[in-house]
């Protein structure tokens, strides 16, 4: 079986040749899977205390329903300069429109669970702002937490085991 190239180039000039570049292109601009919703470009500032408080991670939660099946939920990390950029499924993504709850934590070291500010922020019922993303890009307004009381940076709070574990661990009865 041979192709006439005179009759292919007929078929790709009429209407199935335009059906075929439509799916070819269609294939090629679905860069998200199905679950994920669209995300818009998302950056904002923080101070606590007037300090840059640079490792505080700010999480969105939305205020209604989750924007997707798998309730992920948009996060950042503050830089050296105060600012930080959102991502939802990859670096600097953004967030999905919509409302959301401000959460915050600060952890003493990236290694370091603890939070900074005691969790006062970690908490949907916590949460001491919310925001509005809006489609395209939006800079939130500027998070500003003064007087707040912070774990001093280096100290690890005290584990106290419970009654019964704490000769297992070397604790003394009190």
């Amino acid at each position: 079986m041979s192709i006439d190239p005179q009759n292919l180039v007929s078929f790709v000039r009429g209407p199935a040749g335009a059906l075929l570049v439509l799916m070819l292109v269609s294939l090629g601009c679905s860069s998200r899977p199905s679950w994920q919703a669209q995300t818009c470009s998302v950056t904002g500032t923080a101070r606590v205390n007037g300090e840059i408080p640079q490792g505080l991670v700010v999480r969105l939660k939305p205020t209604g329903s989750h924007f997707d099946s798998r309730g992920v939920d948009p996060s950042g990390v503050v830089d050296e300069t105060g600012t930080y950029t959102l991502q939802t499924y990859k670096p600097g993504d953004g967030a999905p429109a919509g409302e959301y709850y401000v959460l915050m934590q600060w952890p003493i070291a990236p290694t370091m669970p603890v939070d900074r500010l005691n969790n006062a922020y970690w908490n949907v019922k916590d949460a001491f702002m919310t925001v509005t993303v809006e489609d395209g890009m939006t800079e939130l307004p500027p998070i500003e937490l003064v007087d707040s009381r912070l774990v001093p940076e280096g100290k690890i709070p005290k584990f106290v085991a419970p009654p019964g574990m704490k000769a297992m661990l070397g604790q003394t009865e009190e």
